[in-house]
């Protein structure tokens, strides 16, 4: 039985191309777990449809039930008059804001942006035409902030010690919120959390394409030599409010 050890060789590939994100490190690990306690009397066959089975089980409750769960949630907390700021771009934020705005609340949203990744536009792009929408950088944020009412934000992974991972920027629009008393409620799914431990923010950043600096600059420049970190930051405890997630089924 060579399952276990072409699981373990896909997995080695992939994070050669692009390193994995924590709750992928967690998942990969989940997996081979999984497959090394499989009934070495069951056939080939039946191995491989026992772990789809188990892999389209995780897939419905730990990520699609929990992002509806989560959406339903999230949408309780929104009200009529509110002013709900929020940055770069989430799916499930942008189903939150869907639902709210089709069920009737009448709210506005602030989407912050920051460089260089620019994610704001695509979650412009997923909200409703007619949902009132003002679209800021990062540098205008203490001026926006005075009018929101509350920050919603969906991070990357909730670490151990209770911080959390997010776009770069993220920590900042965090940190504002906290210095003028607006709550701030972080979207997370369960299998996001991972035992890990991060102490920095830099021991897990992956180096990106320098050129993305240079934003509209012509195309013929190529003496690059700077390095461009593809950022993420840790959001400390403190400077959330509450934190939305499903329990584990």
């Amino acid at each position: 039985r060579d399952l276990p050890d072409q699981i373990t060789r896909q997995c080695a590939f992939f994070a050669q191309a692009r390193p994995l994100s924590l709750p992928m490190q967690d998942g990969v690990t989940w997996l081979e777990k999984l497959v090394a306690n499989i009934d070495p009397a069951l056939s080939e066959e039946a191995a491989k449809a026992k772990v789809v089975e188990a892999i389209d089980r995780f897939i419905t409750r730990r990520i699609r039930q929990a992002s509806d769960l989560i959406v339903t949630d999230g949408v309780r907390r929104i009200h009529n008059g509110d002013v709900v700021l929020t940055h770069g771009s989430s799916r499930t934020i942008a189903r939150i804001f869907q639902r709210a705005w089709e069920e009737g609340t009448r709210f506005r949203v602030v989407v912050v942006e920051s460089h260089p990744h620019h994610e704001g536009r695509a979650l412009l792009r997923d909200l409703p035409r007619t949902l009132p929408v003002t679209y800021c950088l990062v540098g205008g944020l203490s001026y926006v902030m005075k009018e929101v009412t509350k920050v919603l934000i969906g991070v990357q992974t909730m670490l151990s010690n209770g911080y959390a991972i997010a776009r770069v920027g993220t920590s900042l629009v965090t940190m504002a919120a906290s210095v003028d008393k607006k709550p701030v409620i972080v979207c997370c799914e369960s299998y996001k959390f991972t035992e890990h431990v991060k102490i920095d923010s830099f021991c897990f950043n992956e180096k990106g394409d320098p050129r993305r600096l240079l934003c509209d600059a012509p195309r013929r420049v190529t003496d690059i030599t700077a390095a461009l970190l593809d950022p993420a930051v840790a959001i400390p405890p403190s400077s959330a409010s509450a934190s939305t997630t499903p329990a584990t089924p």
